[in-house]
């Protein structure tokens, strides 16, 4: 039985190390790969958590509506934030103004 010399394989550790921590070099964490995690994750949460944080605050036509709302908010994040500020907060008043 012959061994063509192409079935060999030698295994050697530091080629394998290598090849694995070239794989994460990309990975780094560097000022921008921060700002573009910001922008992309955190920046558009923010009007979600303010949303969340008026709609207690807000007196709604029906105890419903301001359920509804709140899921809306709290399934669609972003889309759902926006969708509030733009068209039920202006449809709404303060819970603790003077008018009845």
């Amino acid at each position: 039985m012959m061994i063509d010399e192409s079935q060999i394989t030698i295994h050697n550790p530091r080629i394998t190390n290598n090849l694995l921590t070239a794989s994460h070099d990309h990975m780094a964490f560097n000022p921008l790969n921060i700002l573009i995690v910001l922008v992309i994750v955190i920046v558009p949460i923010i009007p979600t958590f303010w949303a969340i944080m008026d709609l207690p605050k807000r007196r709604f036509s029906s105890t419903t509506s301001k359920v509804i709302w709140f899921a809306v908010v709290s399934t669609l994040p972003c889309l759902g934030a926006t969708l509030y500020i733009l068209l039920a907060r202006r449809n709404t008043q303060p819970e603790n103004s003077g008018v009845k």
